[in-house]
């Protein structure tokens, strides 16, 4: 964990700041899809509090690259960061009762189980609702609550591969290609937690909470917005680029392009200043005009003249031509722990560093605020159930109820109870 790292210092539910400061979200999640929308609450400020099973949600136990920090996997240290756990048997009657106690003083509810679920377990929308008319309840899916495919597993490769998103990807000569990392579940979480926040905002204004609903597939779709729009008016079908073109509905040279040391991504130009910088090595004829039918229609062989000159120079020397000239372009590179001394990502603060029993370096929220100050990343992520005492104290149980709770079961607390 060395380079340039921010240190955060921790935070509390009380002290947290931010745009949702003062908001409780309760949130029945496991993996990445509910874990990640929660996580952008807690760090916009809410006191999120962690819904899981005794022995702690599934993803505590993946291991990315088989990576550990003090017996506790990075993923769970960095996605359950700043939030509160209550281990609970959802399956005892007694949990309804806490449940109910804890939805008193709630605003948002977020799961991402599969549909069905929540009704079984006495948690519905439906059920809910008449007793809670103020809550804002987001749910989660694979592929939506109804329909025929809504029983399916929803997980990020699958909904990649039936979505056609992994298909778009790579050359047209080669197989499909996954991502590699989970955009879509990343992506979906983040539409719920912008639901939930502008559900949130009618509320305050009428009094009435609401059901927000996002899932996998047509987050997978959304991100194809751009493809599908050109696919849905011209009948014809999401197809991939062809060599090195980024994709089959740009102008060349939208693409990445090969050089003496590496590669280089060269975006939409003009062609005119493009040409220029490239005849300090060779000139070749390239159509100027990209609104024309035409030029795109010479796409490849554009294209094929640009990669042969492109070739002849290192990514350092073609930006020295390039940058002046306002020519848009990038060397490709790995976002490797290097990254983190980038002089833009130290400037944005983007790393930070997560303290407490695990340090775990992580990313910063993307998002900045003029009027308040973001709680960051907070507190080192709890165990499972580490702050069951003391959520069950607030919500009024005396301590021999506490102890029966966890003696009997219904509870997991971890920390010891004086």
């Amino acid at each position: 964990m060395d380079g340039h790292v921010e240190r955060v210092a921790a935070g509390t539910a009380s002290t947290k700041q931010g745009p949702l400061a003062g908001v409780r979200a309760i949130c029945f999640e496991h993996m990445l899809q509910g874990p990640l929308a929660s996580l952008l609450l807690s760090e916009l400020g809410a006191d999120v509090i962690k819904i899981e099973p005794l022995d702690g949600s599934v993803e505590r136990k993946l291991t990315g690259r088989g990576q550990w920090v003090n017996g506790r996997t990075v993923l769970d240290l960095t996605v359950n960061r700043g939030k509160r756990s209550l281990a609970i048997n959802l399956k005892d009657p007694r949990a309804k009762e806490i449940i109910h106690k804890l939805l008193e003083t709630t605003d948002i509810l977020t799961h991402n189980f599969r549909p069905g679920v929540m009704e079984r377990l006495g948690f519905g929308y439906d059920e809910l609702a008449p007793r809670f008319p103020k809550l804002v309840y987001g749910a989660a899916s694979g592929y939506g609550e109804d329909g025929p495919y809504r029983h399916r597993p929803g997980q990020d490769l699958l909904v990649q591969a039936m979505s056609g998103f992994m298909y778009l990807q790579g050359r047209r000569e080669d197989p499909p290609v996954p991502l590699g990392c989970a955009l879509i579940d990343v992506h979906s979480g983040t539409l719920l937690a912008l639901g939930c926040c502008a559900a949130l905002i009618q509320q305050r204004a009428t009094g009435k909470g609401q059901k927000i609903a996002v899932d996998l597939l047509a987050s997978a779709f959304h991100l194809q917005f751009e493809p599908a729009a050109y696919s849905l008016n011209s009948n014809a079908p999401m197809i991939r680029g062809d060599g090195n073109l980024a994709d089959p509905y740009h102008h060349a040279p939208y693409g990445v392009y090969a050089t003496t040391d590496g590669y280089l991504a060269i975006s939409t130009n003009d062609m005119g200043k493009l040409a220029a910088c490239l005849a300090s090595v060779e000139r070749i004829d390239v159509p100027l005009d990209m609104a024309s039918e035409e030029t795109f229609a010479l796409r490849n062989e554009t294209r094929a003249k640009i990669a042969r000159v492109i070739a002849r120079k290192s990514c350092a020397e073609w930006m020295e031509i390039f940058a002046p000239a306002g020519v848009w372009a990038e060397p490709v590179r790995a976002a490797g722990p290097g990254f983190r001394d980038d002089p833009q990502v130290v400037h944005r603060g983007l790393v930070v560093n997560v303290p407490g029993p695990s340090p775990v370096d992580v990313l910063r929220i993307p998002i900045t605020t003029e009027t308040s100050t973001l709680s960051g990343p907070g507190d080192d992520a709890p165990f499972p159930g580490e702050n069951s005492a003391d959520i069950l104290a607030e919500l009024g149980f005396a301590t021999a109820d506490i102890r029966a709770f966890q003696n009997e079961g219904v509870v997991g607390v971890r920390k010891p109870m004086e």
